[in-house]
Order: structure tokens, then sequence, then C-alpha cells
């Protein structure tokens, strides 16, 4: 897994994980930026970097993982960046989470 992090003024203010095989799939496992930072394009900014990241090494398609059901911003966030609701399963606890996919192009 390789860690991403979003710099302002050399302080870490927002981070990504992106996960890789040889596959042609490749998974995101989180994006989170500091509140203060947030809707500043933070989190664009790394999901596409992600994204290059990705094409790179040959991915196809990136898959989000965990996005919880209740997190509107978060699904809000993946849609408008062009990722497509797919699987989702129910936690232990209860919980619903979703996967997003991307066919990247």
């Amino acid at each position: 897994m390789t860690f991403y992090t979003y710099r302002v003024e050399n302080k870490p203010v927002g981070v990504a994980a992106l996960r890789t095989d040889k596959g042609k799939t490749g998974i995101v496992r989180w994006v989170h930026v500091l509140p203060e930072h947030q809707h500043k394009g933070v989190g664009t900014s790394l999901m596409k970097h992600m994204e290059r990241e990705a094409k790179k090494v040959g991915v196809k398609k990136l898959k989000v993982v965990y996005v919880w059901e209740k997190a509107s911003w978060a699904k809000d966030f993946y849609i408008r960046l062009g990722y497509k609701k797919g699987n989702s399963v129910t936690l232990p606890w209860g919980d619903r989470a979703h996967v997003y996919e991307k066919t990247l192009t």
C-alpha cells in the first residue's frame, strides 16, 4: 500500500492510501482531509493523483472500499469524481457500507 499526503506550508492536511497489485484493479483504502482544509480541493487532488499513479502501473479500475451508508458527504464526493456505487456489505455491527468503482481511461 502506498500512502500519499497533501501538504500546506509543509504540514500534512490530507492523506490517502492506494493499493495496487499486479491485477487490473486498485483499491483506495481511504482519503482523509483535516476539517479546516475540506472543500478546498485537497481530497480531489489526492484522488486525481492516485488515479494517475494507478494508471502508470496498468490499473484499469479503482475501487473505493467501505464508504459508510450514513456518510452522504463521502458518497457525494466519489460520485462527483466519476465513481459509481457497486456492491454493498452489512458489517458485523450492523452498519452498511458500499464500494464505489471507476474505470480509468
